[in-house]
């Protein structure tokens, strides 16, 4: 009987320990993920030769980033996707808390028929390979 009451007594030692640290471990990822490159603003512009997708991205992150991609998914009047482009930030290496403009020329097919668009923002932190992203309807 003393046997199965240590072994009960473990168990619920190492479930509250491991639960208590899954805790720890979500609370600091929830934060980290609320900090991001955000997406000021954006609009399609016409333009005499062609038209432009322009906007700012800001850094909210407490870190430095780099490789700030902007991708824009561009959609007809009936939903079907009629393209995608990506572009930089400009610069596209940016520290914390600053805010950069973003330009990408638009394909004709595209100009003639956007109706809408979602945007993804990519980036890394430097010495990394893993990117993060935010996407915006």
């Amino acid at each position: 009987m003393k046997l199965q009451s240590k072994l009960l007594i473990g168990i619920f030692l190492v479930i509250g320990i491991f639960s208590a640290s899954q805790n720890s471990i979500y609370s600091q990822t929830t934060q980290e993920e609320e900090k991001k490159v955000e997406l000021l603003n954006h609009k399609v512009e016409s333009g005499e030769n062609s038209d432009k997708f322009i906007g700012q991205v800001h850094n909210m992150v407490n870190k430095n980033v780099e490789y700030v991609t902007i991708i824009a998914t561009f959609y007809d009047e009936t939903g079907e996707m009629i393209g995608s482009q990506s572009t930089y930030a400009k610069p596209s290496n940016l520290k914390s808390n600053m805010t950069a403009p973003f330009e990408m020329f638009l394909d004709d097919d595209i100009s003639n028929n956007i109706a809408s668009y979602d945007v993804t923002i990519t980036w890394r932190y430097p010495g990394e390979s893993e990117k993060y992203s935010n996407i915006y309807d």
